[in-house]
């Protein structure tokens, strides 16, 4: 794609996948049509596109009738709409660390390109804890090989804009139940009914659609939290596709050009296990030792805020005397959050524990 560095767009352009698409008044200024060249008036009619991309974001602004008369609008309604892209559109070079990713593309298979999702080929960095001694850390071996997890959720998000949606639906019950989890993480509710009926627990897709809140309020928690603590099953699955996927790092997270996963959902599914936490080591040693992982590309910086989060419910629920030590515990050691400002995060914790307190006096 060319078109953000000024050149004229060319039916090769138009062709691109699109990976998400959002019509209504334009919420930026200073934005330039790329088709017309002129700029873009906060609020007028607009259509703003992401072309799928390996790395970064590429969004473009129009005018709704400058779009509406371009080649991107036969993309958006014959493909984008229908999922219709071809396997053939996302080659393009190298993208994967391990180059059977790349192969399977490259020479299709529908079967090999599950077995790529669901038995992930990359290794595992290593991690340790944060207040480990700094010789201790200093004589291990660790971050051999590169990994790679975000590419199981790549592919799946291939297959799935190349019309293979209903072909993944079939074959999930002939998989490991932790890869229900996986496939359940996209968007399309339809995996998430699926994971749910084959699981036994009628409330995953609900809870699921829960953590997609930008902001989530203590109804929100306390039904992810209900969840975990009424269907054991679902937490015994979901411990296996954590570890096997590296869902509790940062960089599980896709980037936006494959719009069918979010990474804040990974991170957060740590709420299901507030009630029980020794079924999750990590969400146990934070509890009993007070450490947390860490590694040597900061991949735990951006989901610490989840867990802590984590204990602090699970002290509501059970120790309600812990709560404030971990409030406190909160602001002192949460610095970063995914979406805006930590302190935003921090400050709905308080008020959700406060409530919760409250709710329990009255």
């Amino acid at each position: 794609m060319t078109a953000h560095l000024g050149h004229e767009l060319t039916e090769e352009d138009f062709a691109e996948p699109i990976a998400s698409y959002d019509e209504g008044p334009c919420p930026r200024m200073g934005e330039r049509c790329p088709l017309c060249k002129d700029r873009l008036e906060k609020g007028v009619p607009s259509v703003w596109i992401t072309i799928f991309n390996w790395s970064s974001d590429l969004t473009l602004y129009f005018h709704e009738a400058c779009f509406r008369r371009s080649g991107f609008e036969e993309n958006y309604r014959d493909k984008y709409l229908k999922n219709a892209y071809d396997i053939r559109d996302f080659i393009a070079g190298s993208h994967f660390w391990n180059p059977e990713y790349d192969r399977v593309l490259d020479h299709f298979d529908f079967d090999q390109a599950v077995e790529l999702i669901v038995y992930p080929q990359y290794p595992k960095l290593e991690a340790w804890w944060d207040n480990e001694p700094a010789l201790e850390l200093a004589g291990k071996e660790r971050n051999k090989g590169r990994s790679d997890p975000r590419a199981p959720f790549y592919l799946f998000d291939i297959l799935y804009k190349s019309g293979y949606r209903q072909e993944l639906l079939d074959i999930m019950e002939k998989l490991p139940p932790y890869a229900w989890i996986s496939f359940s993480l996209h968007d399309d509710r339809r995996f998430q009914e699926e994971a749910a009926w084959l699981i036994g627990v009628p409330d995953f897709p609900g809870a699921l659609e829960r953590l997609r809140k930008s902001r989530m309020s203590l109804n929100d928690m306390l039904f992810v939290v209900e969840t975990g603590k009424n269907n054991p099953q679902l937490l015994d699955i979901l411990r296996e596709a954590i570890d096997r996927y590296e869902l509790d790092r940062s960089y599980s997270a896709v980037s936006s050009g494959f719009s069918g996963f979010d990474m804040v959902r990974y991170a957060q599914l740590c709420y299901f296990f507030a009630s029980d936490p020794w079924r999750l080591p990590v969400l146990e040693r934070l509890l009993t030792q007070f450490q947390f992982p860490v590694d040597a590309h900061g991949e735990f910086t951006y989901t610490k805020c989840f867990y802590f989060r984590a204990a602090v419910f699970y002290f509501l629920l059970n120790q309600t005397e812990g709560v404030k030590s971990w409030l406190s515990a909160l602001e002192r050691e949460i610095h970063y959050y995914p979406r805006g400002s930590p302190a935003g995060f921090i400050n709905d914790t308080k008020r959700m524990a406060a409530r919760y307190l409250k709710s329990q006096v009255t």
